[in-house]
């Protein structure tokens, strides 16, 4: 293995590139706690790169450096993201992807994640439903959760298994469907007249941009003026 280029890319990381492997990041504190950044420093132009280089790296010193310095670093760093609130694993990912973390230490960070259970798109998908089901759309619901990464069998799982609960508890999902659905008419129509049409195309507008179909959002909507008429 050799490394080809060294480039500081703040003042706190520097990355390297490896021939034909991927590459890796290492924080200027790791370099110093092992003696090594006054050597990499002098390998830096001015513009705080250097290129074209052919520096053999031993694969037990790297894999002992990625084993000892790089995975673990990048679980304390999932583990603080996750600590915040909940990640899909997608999300996740990319969330690493963006720090510097490269395919195969995503794979094993990502895998230990799951092991231990700290990350769980069911989990995830379930509990988003819980919470979303109040006020959206089944529709939306799952396109929000495909916007996340969520695969179309987990979201599929991740309904079945909460409207299970939902029964158990003697909630009905279709009930929670159409309360939800009521709640958002009240709120876009306010006062809106039945005959002021352009205001009521608007409001069916808005209403099916969060996944309510249009039969549905009609009866509803016609129930709501029915309803305060009496």
């Amino acid at each position: 293995m050799r490394i080809i280029s060294i480039t500081k890319e703040n003042s706190r990381k520097i990355r390297f590139a490896v021939d034909g492997k991927p590459g890796f990041f290492l924080n200027v504190s790791e370099l110093r706690e092992n003696g090594q950044y006054g050597r990499v420093i002098g390998l830096l132009g001015p513009d705080g790169k250097s290129d074209e280089l052919d520096i053999e790296l031993d694969d037990l010193l790297f894999e002992k450096i990625r084993k000892e310095i790089i995975i673990p670093r990048g679980k304390r760093y999932a583990l603080s993201l996750l600590a915040d609130r909940d990640y899909t694993e997608k999300k996740l990912r990319d969330k690493l992807k963006e720090t510097g973390y490269n395919e195969d230490d995503r794979d094993e960070i990502i895998g230990y994640l799951k092991e231990k259970g700290f990350l769980d798109d069911l989990r995830y998908a379930k509990s988003y439903i819980r919470l979303a089901i109040k006020t959206k759309s089944r529709r939306y619901i799952c396109g929000k959760l495909f916007e996340k990464g969520v695969s179309d069998d987990t979201v599929k799982q991740a309904f079945e298994e909460t409207e299970t609960e939902f029964a158990d508890t003697g909630i009905n999902s279709e009930e929670l469907k159409f309360a939800a659905l009521d709640r958002q008419i009240e709120k876009v129509l306010g006062r809106t007249e039945a005959d002021d049409r352009d205001s009521l195309m608007k409001a069916i507008q808005s209403l099916m941009r969060k996944g309510f179909h249009y039969s549905e959002i009609k009866q509803r909507i016609e129930n709501y003026y029915k309803t305060g008429q009496e």
